[in-house]
């Protein structure tokens, strides 16, 4: 049981694209992880469906964790070209580009749109509240342990795989992209 991590980023990024950002950066999480690699690819399909070539200056990835993100944000922001936004492939990635960007005084989202992807409660307490992808882990747990149970009692799954819709919960760390 997980997520539609693909659709969730796609639609992410195609937020982003509709408030005018086409440097969009990505800092993504574990080569190994198969959300990381989801995520990613849903990042390159709403580029390619915009008609943006993906700049490969602007991907980066390693952990999901608050030092990956803050690291990274902090390469990309020094950039001769920098990105006007970043897709973090998590929350805590999105929590280290908010801690860079006040750092360096890039101001978001007016200089800078950042979203993250989990739409962890913590989410609403960063300055400014974060934007992030919103997957529904309360009906994956519930839809796991009920299959559990079914297959307990000797039913097979309906399905060996599920995946259960994101959405995008917009915050103030999104805007539109700088002149």
């Amino acid at each position: 049981v997980g997520s539609s991590n693909w659709a969730g980023a796609k639609a992410a990024v195609e937020h982003l694209i509709g408030l005018g950002h086409r440097r969009i950066g990505w800092i993504g999480g574990p080569e190994a992880s198969m959300a990381a690699q989801d995520r990613f690819y849903g990042y390159s399909a709403a580029l390619r469906s915009a008609g943006i070539e993906m700049d490969p200056a602007l991907v980066r990835a390693d952990r999901f964790d608050v030092a990956s993100g803050a690291r990274f944000a902090r390469e990309l922001l020094s950039l001769d070209a920098p990105p006007t936004a970043i897709m973090a492939a998590d929350d805590e990635i999105a929590v280290g580009v908010l801690m860079t960007a006040h750092e360096l005084d890039v101001v978001v989202p007016d200089q800078l749109s950042v979203i993250g992807f989990d739409d962890t409660p913590q989410a609403a307490w960063t300055s400014p509240p974060l934007t992030s992808v919103h997957q529904h882990l309360e009906g994956m747990g519930r839809i796991a342990v009920e299959t559990v149970r079914s297959m307990a009692g000797g039913a097979l799954p309906a399905s060996r795989h599920l995946e259960l819709a994101t959405s995008l919960t917009i915050r103030a760390t999104t805007g539109p992209a700088p002149r």
